[in-house]
């Protein structure tokens, strides 16, 4: 059935309108998870206004879960860890942007009848200031046996101003012995074409045999050389639309015949749509069917999902305004897939 997003509709309380954002979120696919085991939940969120020496950074933090109708929680939020950024991986030769600190919340998952719970950090004040930056993550919980998470970013910027947002969204689980034969995830992702921004996404899923402890994965820096498969998706006036699909094929993952990173990469970027100044993917499968991933034994894995944006506007630049409402209408195109 669909379900259409109502999720963060009270992002308007922040202010009515963004300029430029960039959201992704990924469906997680039903896995034979032990539930007897702590399921944990990792959500994370950056802001900053300026240059690095004299920015505002995380200035303005609230952890909420909002939906209209909808059941929700709350949890506290950590203080910023100089340590611990929101990484996005760019082409091939250009080094990672990392934002950091970031603020976060990690705990223990919650049960039903939670429906969702979401963390986000804006620099300044939204209530009071023109300029706006936010980095945003949630969890939706509505289908537990195939949650679905994501993260976005965005930013108002007056002239002459640097901004910065980024959200990080990281679901660790143990699983148990399993093959499947048709190894797959959808995904959602929305650039704002913007020639004064830099913005991108990255999808990745973790395991233990290939990283020891996927639980600590954002602390040690997010190595996603040693990620079981991650996918970057950038986009700049530089570089233009850069998609990158990276794996480690092994012994229990494996793509079929005639599939490769790169041939993954290349239709993931030729399925992005232009739809009203965005280019856009909708309900987008990664994997060529036939992919195959097996747990012989329990084993600790991952999926997460990262956004950053930078925004460095001319002098001229005028905002393209988007209201709030549109803001979660590209988050998903207007509508979510839950399968029930």
């Amino acid at each position: 059935m669909r379900f259409t997003r109502i999720v963060l509709l009270s992002l308007s309380v922040f202010c009515a309108h963004a300029d430029v954002m960039v959201t992704g979120d990924i469906d997680n696919m039903p896995l034979n998870i032990d539930i007897g085991k702590a399921q944990t939940l990792e959500l994370r969120a950056y802001s900053k206004q300026g240059n690095a020496v004299n920015g505002q950074t995380n200035a303005f933090t609230i952890n909420s879960t909002l939906p209209i109708g909808m059941n929700t929680t709350q949890i506290p939020v950590v203080n910023p860890n100089p340590a611990v950024a929101i990484s996005v991986p760019q082409k091939k030769g250009k080094k990672a942007i990392d934002y950091s600190p970031s603020v976060q919340v990690k705990t223990k998952k919650p049960a039903a009848p939670i429906s969702y719970e979401t963390i986000t950090s804006a620099t300044p004040n939204p209530q009071n200031a023109k300029w706006l930056a936010v980095g945003l993550a949630f969890e939706s919980l509505s289908n537990p046996a195939s949650p679905m998470i994501g993260t976005s970013a965005y930013v108002i910027p007056p002239k002459k101003v640097v901004g910065q947002g980024a959200g990080g969204a990281y679901d660790p689980v143990t699983l148990e012995p399993a093959l499947y034969f048709n190894y797959q995830y959808s995904i959602d992702a929305s650039f704002q074409i913007d020639p004064a921004s830099t913005e991108g996404l990255v999808f990745f899923a973790v395991d233990s045999r290939l990283f020891s402890n996927p639980d600590n994965f954002y602390p040690a820096g997010q190595p996603f050389s040693k990620a079981l498969w991650s996918l970057s998706i950038t986009d700049s006036s530089a570089d233009g639309l850069q998609v990158v699909f990276a794996s480690n094929q092994t012994s229990y993952f494996r793509l079929p015949a005639g599939s490769s990173d790169q041939t993954i990469g290349d239709a993931i970027a030729n399925d992005f749509q232009s739809q009203n100044g965005a280019l856009v993917l909708n309900g987008v499968n990664i994997f060529p069917a036939g992919t195959t991933y097996y747990v012989p034994g329990e084993i600790q894995y991952g999926t997460g999902v990262n956004a950053g944006l930078t925004e460095t506007p001319e002098p001229t630049t005028v905002g393209l305004v988007a209201s709030a409402v549109l803001l979660l209408g590209v988050l998903r195109a207007g509508a979510k897939r839950f399968r029930h």
